[in-house]
């Protein structure tokens, strides 16, 4: 009975803060509480600027953790539990995967882009994540630069109709100087293309 309480009173997500770094001179309204040894703090404490004069009062939140300036992008990856979010959609142990969701939410300038998509120099969660996926199905990849009619194929096969391109293309065409975009625009053509269908060792072309 206890257990079943326990789950019942579970959080459906797990919401983490991070605080971006300030880089203007100015009165800190935030306190983060101290953590045990070796964890990470859970609460912060917001107090009204002391030249805000309205009446306001000094307000506490929880969160599952709270990461403070200086964590950087690799503390997030494993902290935030995403490799067990990958490990749930892949699969473990070949059983069924899962659906996950990863996402930011924050003002305008509170760093959601710099988490999700890093930088050139600091790789962000998409880029974390995709590593280990990659890494994880490697015997199952195919090199599409070996042949081009490989993503073609795979467009045309699409029922979603989603844009495909290769990694590097995504890669060129988010941190690069657009050179990419021509070809992008045909990596993602979805034309009718000729589909090679294999029976017991004879290759047939339908078009």
């Amino acid at each position: 009975m206890a257990e079943q309480s326990s789950r019942a009173n579970a959080a459906l997500f797990d919401v983490y803060l991070r605080l971006r770094p300030s880089y203007t001179i100015a009165e800190r309204f935030l306190d983060v509480e101290p953590a045990q040894p070796g964890q990470y703090p859970t609460h912060i404490t917001i107090k009204p600027p002391a030249n805000d004069h309205r009446k306001r009062a000094i307000e506490k939140f929880e969160f599952t953790k709270v990461f403070e300036e200086h964590a950087a992008q690799l503390d997030l990856f494993k902290s935030t539990g995403v490799p067990d979010i990958i490990e749930g959609v892949i699969g473990k142990d070949r059983g069924q995967g899962r659906d996950g969701l990863l996402a930011t939410l924050g003002v305008t300038g509170s760093g959601k882009s710099h988490t999700i998509l890093g930088s050139r120099s600091q790789r962000g969660l998409t880029q974390l994540s995709l590593d280990v996926l990659f890494q994880t199905l490697q015997p199952k990849l195919v090199d599409a630069s070996e042949d081009e009619s490989i993503l073609q194929s795979l467009s045309a096969a699409d029922v979603s109709e989603a844009q495909m391109m290769p990694a590097g293309t995504f890669m060129e065409l988010t941190y690069g100087d657009g050179v990419a975009s021509s070809r992008m625009s045909r990596a993602t053509s979805r034309a009718t293309t000729p589909m090679m269908v294999r029976h017991y060792g004879t290759t047939v072309s339908r078009e």
